[in-house]
């Protein structure tokens, strides 16, 4: 077909129990946006059939002009996306604020691209240029899905580094705290084994998003991470009750 929309799969959906208030307020501008663009699917869809049933100039016509309004419209609901994103990131920035500042402003970058995009596509009159800018699009979708899935994995990345470092805050109170007695150093091991782990889980989770990708598509680095962050979480978990079960059985007021 001369027209091509990209239908595409977002990232992992983004739940409102993750974050603040005002995310929730971008998260239903991306549900309200998703809600318009495949509106515009369906009708960009319908004169599509339409036009390869009659084929005349004006069913053409209005086909192409429908599938401009589908790209406008896709474009604007992943721009709501990355906004959603980059202001969920700031839920736990303070764990590694740097590196979170730069995603937030590779994101504003993209954000700021789709709205060049809008009054291009507006201005495209030829399926020869819709389909030159629908190549562009391809290409520059691909660095995007990567800043995406970059921006889910840090997020987590952080939280995970934040919980880690409240442990190790317990971890040090316990140890000086003379009301504690243990019996044996035994746990203090126990604590180091599977802190050391739940850090190695979490680098390894974002050392993933670092990893180059191919220029004519892309390789969705997310499962993976998204394995190794699991683990992490767990071994945080354990974690935390066995410093709870230790403050129980070794508590001497």
């Amino acid at each position: 077909m001369w027209f091509l929309i990209l239908l595409f799969l977002l990232a992992k959906p983004i739940k409102a129990d993750d974050s603040s208030s005002l995310f929730t307020k971008y998260q239903q501008d991306y549900l309200y946006q998703y809600d318009l663009y495949q509106q515009s699917y369906a009708d960009y869809t319908g004169k599509k059939q339409i036009f390869a049933k009659y084929g005349t100039i004006t069913t053409q016509n209005e086909a192409f002009l429908a599938a401009k309004q589908a790209i406008i419209a896709r474009n604007q609901v992943l721009k709501t996306y990355l906004v959603a994103l980059r202001v969920m990131l700031n839920d736990y920035k303070t764990s590694d604020f740097t590196q979170t500042e730069n995603i937030q402003t590779e994101l504003t970058n993209w954000e700021s691209w789709l709205d060049q995009q809008r009054a291009i596509v507006t201005a495209i009159n030829n399926t020869k240029d819709l389909q030159t800018w629908v190549k562009v699009f391809q290409s520059k979708y691909i660095q995007i899905q990567r800043s995406i899935y970059t921006s889910l994995i840090q997020n987590e990345v952080n939280l995970r580094g934040l919980t880690l470092n409240q442990t190790q805050s317990l971890f040090q109170n316990i140890q000086n705290n003379p009301h504690i007695k243990p019996d044996s150093q035994q746990w203090i091991q126990s604590y180091s084994d599977k802190s050391n782990l739940a850090s190695s889980a979490i680098n390894n989770a974002l050392l993933l998003t670092k990893k180059n990708q191919p220029t004519d598509r892309f390789l969705n680095f997310y499962p993976n991470a998204q394995t190794n962050l699991d683990q992490s979480r767990k071994y945080l978990t354990e974690i935390t009750s066995d410093l709870k079960l230790i403050i129980i059985k070794f508590y001497q007021p």
